[in-house]
Parts: C-alpha cells; structure tokens; sequence
C-alpha cells in the first residue's frame, strides 16, 4: 500500500447554501429607492389632486358669484367680487401679482384688450363706474376665469407678467406696488 491510500480523507463538502435573510447591501440599497420612489409619488399626486381640487373651486366660485347676483340689474358688485377672487388667487399662487395696481395687475394676469373690448379697464373701474351692464359684466366671466386658469397653472403671461419661480423679479419690472 501507498502512503496516500493510508491517509482516511473525506469526501469533499460544499458550503451551505447562502439564507435569503439578511439581504445583500444591494437589495437594501434597492429598496430604500423604491420606497422613496414610492413616498415622493404619493407626495407629487396628493399635491396634484390638492391643486385640481383647488383650481376647480376657484372656476365653480366665479360662477357662483355670478349666479349669487343673478337677479341684479347692475354688475359692478360682481366685478368687484371677482376682482377679490383674483387678488386671493395671487396671494396663494403669486404672492407679488398681489401688490401690483391698475392696468400692471391685469396685465400680468394676461387680461389683454380684445379689439375694442377692454376686459382691464373693466375691472379696474367698475367700483367707480356708476353703473355696469349686465351683459359687460357677462363678457367678463370668461376673461377672469381665464387669468385664474393661468394663475393657478403658473404659465408664463402677458409680456411684464410672471414666470414661475421668479415672482418677484415679475413684479419689480415696471409694476406698481402698494
């Protein structure tokens, strides 16, 4: 006999198979991401569904405002109500559209003159006109929902109006503060 067949050696044994617990670094690392994925969608939608809620309210009071003085015969009340609507949206969506004045406050709201039909000088003067027409107050309805669509959106509006994000150099160019 050899010396090596003297020798009592085993057979070999292979490692046992690696536990599923715990995870390697990389499925930790996976995970974390997944579920600041997860946190950051949820955050993103619940603010989506916050702003649509919110936007929808603003639309829906313009038209309760209007159907609130329905049976009046001068529209001055709701142009000055609608007028308040737009200062609340810019203090919640553009807080420096708020502190301008006069024809630099719709004008940043993107409410433009339309051939003869000056929506701007509507809502500026209507607390002092004595008397405002039903029908001009009517015309109206759709222009202030308009600047309100885009106030809440944050577009960019008329040229010297806002760009999102930068509100305040919007309202140092040319805007008249109170």
């Amino acid at each position: 006999m050899s010396p090596a067949q003297e020798l009592p050696l085993r057979d070999i044994h292979l490692p046992p198979e690696p536990s599923w617990w715990p995870p390697a670094p990389g499925w930790w690392l996976l995970a974390i991401l997944l579920l600041a994925a997860i946190v950051t969608g949820i955050v993103l939608l619940r603010r989506h569904v916050q702003q649509r809620r919110h936007r929808t309210r603003l639309l829906a009071e313009v038209d309760h405002i209007w159907s609130r003085h329905a049976g009046a015969e001068d529209g001055a009340a709701i142009v000055g109500d609608w007028s308040n609507l737009l200062r609340r949206a810019c203090l919640r969506y553009q807080p420096a559209l708020a502190t301008r004045e006069g024809l630099s406050w719709t004008n940043a709201l993107g409410m433009q003159a339309d051939g003869e039909w000056r929506p701007d000088q509507l809502l500026i003067e209507a607390p002092y006109r004595p008397r405002v027409s039903m029908p001009e107050a009517e015309r109206l309805r759709e222009a202030v929902r308009g600047a309100l669509r885009r106030l809440i959106d944050g577009e960019s509006i008329a040229a010297g109006g806002f760009v999102p994000g930068n509100a305040d150099a919007a309202a140092s160019e040319g805007g008249q503060h109170a």
